[in-house]
């Protein structure tokens, strides 16, 4: 789930990745239907926009109540501090107990740090000569189901993930530079 498309960089991220693996969907909220230039239309088959009709904090919560419990939320629209803190906020009612909150440009405000703080949860952030990625996790938690090594392999894939967000390099460029 991402909110801000513009031009749909991530969005063609994120759809060719779900490509790649067979299985997922994205869901993305926007202000305007004509968003997406990057997109073939054989990407979009795993995709859903959902248009506010304005950008108001009951409009967002209406558009998330509708969708699955969340996954992943990917902040990447409007960077003032009052709508980045209405979005973490809102989102985090409908991320699963194990989900990621990641915001993009993490530096245009506090409020990805006010909100970290105020949920008492732990942050990692990626960055680069240009821009900040910050991720976080409603509960780290390491399952009997799971072990170390299984958890360091998910987590490697989610940075290599955020990384090429940030970067806009191919995953398997990114994955080499990691092993």
């Amino acid at each position: 789930m991402e909110i801000g498309v513009a031009n749909g960089h991530s969005t063609f991220i994120t759809l060719s990745a779900l490509a790649r693996n067979g299985k997922g969907k994205l869901d993305s909220i926007g202000i305007s239907p004509n968003v997406s230039s990057l997109l073939a239309e054989d990407l979009k088959r795993n995709w859903e926009l959902i248009v506010l009709p304005k950008a108001s904090k009951k409009a967002l919560d209406n558009a998330l109540k509708s969708l699955d419990p969340i996954d992943i939320f990917i902040h990447d629209s409007n960077h003032l501090y009052y709508w980045q803190e209405v979005e973490y906020n809102t989102a985090f009612k409908y991320v699963k107990s194990q989900g990621f909150i990641m915001s993009d440009d993490v530096d245009f405000s506090y409020a990805f740090l006010d909100f970290i703080r105020d949920k008492s949860l732990d942050a990692y952030f990626l960055y680069d000569t240009r821009k900040i990625f910050g991720i976080t996790r409603k509960k780290w938690l390491i399952t009997s189901l799971m072990s170390f090594f299984e958890f360091a392999e998910r987590m490697i894939k989610l940075t290599v993930y955020c990384l090429t967000l940030i970067r806009g390099i191919p995953f398997t460029n990114r994955l080499l530079l990691l092993i």
